[in-house]
């Protein structure tokens, strides 16, 4: 449903709401594993309105750059004063932005950006 919407909007020039509603269809459909629902958002949006392209939160671009550096959570919450739980959702949060499954794939996504 925020799939059509996000569409419907996007083609009334509602760009802002559009991609609103389309990056929470994909967060939903990749918190789900819905890999073919993800499939089709991504082919839906044009290449500029990508919910990929949403772009991380400072922090969450930190804390993946840790990751790539091969720090675990443990040691990247000591490091930023942060809990191991606050990192993983920072993790957890960057990979749904970046549209991938596993640490490794985020920190190769993240270079390519």
């Amino acid at each position: 449903m925020r799939l059509r919407t996000g569409l419907a909007l996007l083609r009334l020039g509602e760009r802002t709401e559009a991609g609103d509603m389309l990056e929470h269809a994909y967060r939903t459909a990749h918190r789900l594993g819905a890999a073919y629902l993800t499939d089709r958002i991504r082919a839906a949006v044009p290449a500029s309105g990508t919910p990929r392209d949403a772009g991380l939160t400072p922090r969450e671009e930190q804390i993946l750059r840790l990751v790539a550096q091969g720090h675990t959570s443990p040691e990247i919450a000591r490091q930023l004063y942060l809990s191991p739980r606050t990192v993983e959702m920072h993790v957890r949060n960057g990979m749904a932005k970046l549209g991938c499954r596993t640490r490794p794939e985020a920190v190769r996504r993240l270079t390519e950006r």
